[in-house]
């Protein structure tokens, strides 16, 4: 989705859902209408981001994309895939929960681990265009974005190091039989 400090300093990687998803069932608009991403777009975002941005107009691996150079930070609900995905290629998190166990993923992350940059929400969960903003740009342009990035590299390496022969996870699955 399009976060608003886009403009102002960053990569951002949009997309519509492939033709035949199962998203499609839960849409008011099928793939045969879709008018297409520039329709849900700020009008004059693609012509002002060209030169910074990518704007996809069909479904990516959302690992590929996080693994680019080019991406420092991503969006995300907290969803376990998600979080891993950009664990692995060291992109940190503006994080949105949807539901409760992703809610406290994100306590967790930002308050223990320091991973994420906390996003205001009111009482019913909605967040303004003004606070994505203000992560994004918090994330991809301050000291304190260069050190999450920093800190998901550090964290990256301790996870990489942990699957490694003789690390730490081979040996407990093997342990508890699991391998």
């Amino acid at each position: 989705m399009v976060i608003p400090g886009v403009p102002f300093c960053g990569q951002q990687v949009v997309r519509n859902p492939p033709p035949h998803d199962e998203i499609w069932r839960y849409l008011a608009i099928k793939p045969e209408d879709d008018p297409g991403i520039d329709a849900i777009l700020p009008p004059g975002f693609t012509e002002r981001t060209k030169d910074r941005g990518l704007v996809l107009k069909s479904w990516a691996l959302q690992v590929a994309v996080l693994s680019h150079d080019a991406v420092c930070g991503f969006m995300s609900h907290c969803g376990r895939n998600s979080l891993m995905e950009a664990l692995l290629a060291a992109v940190p998190i503006i994080v949105w929960p949807l539901f409760v166990e992703q809610t406290l993923i994100r306590a967790y992350l930002a308050w223990e681990m320091k991973l994420v940059p906390l996003v205001a929400e009111s009482e019913g969960g909605f967040v303004t265009s003004d606070e994505l903003a203000g992560r994004e740009i918090e994330l991809m342009c301050s000291e304190k974005g260069r050190e999450m990035r920093e800190h998901m590299a550090e964290m990256r390496n301790a996870a990489r190091e942990s699957w490694s022969e003789g690390g730490s996870s081979p040996a407990v699955m093997a342990v508890g039989g699991l391998i």
